[in-house]
């Protein structure tokens, strides 16, 4: 019975033993067929902490990009900021030189206006004078020869 025990139990190791195999046999084809693949809890978690530290790697190079890209937007912004307020002064004088040249240009030409004024009064009076002038001369010369013809007769 001993033997019949012994037999017994060693038969059940091998079926036990065989249907593990089976069984990661069975799990292996059918991961196979559905297209996925077994790793062992060993794998498993060497891979994910390989996974893990590529990701904190993979945020630290992002959070240093950003920074280094920041402070190089910052430099940048600072620069054309710079060219922006230099070219802006620069046309605000030029408006105001333009400014100032029309505005004199105008004040000039407001005194020769006025200067041109004033001799087309002195010629209008000096024009009125002659006239009166020249009636004069007429009047005077008809009453000379209308004295001169009276006298003679």
């Amino acid at each position: 019975m001993k033997e019949l025990e012994l037999n017994q139990k060693n038969l059940q190791i091998e079926t036990n033993q065989k249907l593990r195999e089976f069984k990661l046999k069975a799990c292996k084809d059918m991961a196979t067929e559905n297209g996925f693949l077994l790793v062992d809890k060993i794998d498993n978690d060497k891979l994910t902490t390989e996974k893990n530290t590529l990701v904190t790697e993979l945020k630290q190079l992002k959070d240093k990009f950003d920074s280094t890209l920041k402070a190089e937007v910052a430099v940048e912004k600072n620069k054309y900021d710079s060219l922006l307020k230099q070219e802006k002064l620069t046309m605000e004088l030029t408006y105001k030189m333009q400014t100032a040249e029309v505005s004199a240009q105008v004040v000039q030409l407001q005194k020769e206006v006025t200067v041109l004024n004033k001799m087309i009064d002195n010629l209008k009076n000096e024009l009125s004078e002659q006239r009166n002038l020249t009636k004069e001369v007429a009047s005077s010369a008809s009453r000379s020869a209308i004295n001169q013809t009276i006298g003679s007769k």
